[in-house]
């Protein structure tokens, strides 16, 4: 019968409404104003996108030394699948995204192809068609070509200086054409040492 004094934080976590529970006398109120101190709303993963590099390269870490791997990084344009995919399982989707990759890497690097098939293929489907007006120089006419059939097999400096040399050196369009941002490109470009 007596009372103890104790210090105690309560943290509830939900996806539901619970506004809409009251008000449809699903929870109870007091309840609910007794849980809601502080409010702290998480957006969904694909409403947060800067934040899917650091999450993606905490769970590598945590992979690498859950399987005794030594995978130093993820390749740019496995990022770039990571950032465009829209994540419906949000933050326990990449964990297990990454954990099948960590698994799947034999290298230092983590690479597209370690990716889902769902995520890997996702810049194919994103990938803008460059296309320009037929004209007779050749300049123009290798401009609208796109990257060969077999590019998954190149290397990532390979399809830059291919992408470079088809677009004639216009970097906007060999990041287009490759399927990634600009300023991945000229990362890219600085760690092989491609000259333009």
């Amino acid at each position: 019968n007596d009372s103890i004094q104790v210090d105690v934080r309560v943290i509830a976590a939900t996806n539901v409404n619970f506004q809409k529970m009251v008000r449809e006398g699903k929870f109870r109120e007091d309840l609910y104003y007794r849980l809601k101190v502080i409010e702290v709303r998480l957006p969904p993963l694909r409403e947060r996108i800067e934040g899917i590099p650091l999450l993606a390269n905490h769970f590598l870490k945590m992979f690498c030394k859950q399987l005794d791997k030594k995978i130093f990084t993820i390749s740019d344009q496995a990022m770039e699948c990571l950032t465009s995919y829209p994540w419906p399982g949000n933050v326990r989707e990449l964990r297990h995204v990454m954990e099948r990759a960590s698994v799947l890497c034999g290298g230092s690097i983590l690479l597209r192809e370690h990716l889902p098939e769902e995520i890997e293929g996702i810049q194919d489907r994103e990938k803008p068609v460059i296309q320009s007006t037929p004209q007779s120089s050749m300049q123009d006419d290798e401009r609208s070509r796109s990257l060969p059939e077999d590019s998954r097999q190149m290397r990532e400096d390979e399809k830059i200086i291919h992408a470079l040399r088809i677009t004639a050196g216009n970097k906007a369009k060999a990041a287009k054409l490759l399927g990634i941002a600009r300023s991945t490109l000229y990362r890219q470009m600085q760690r092989y040492r491609i000259k333009n």
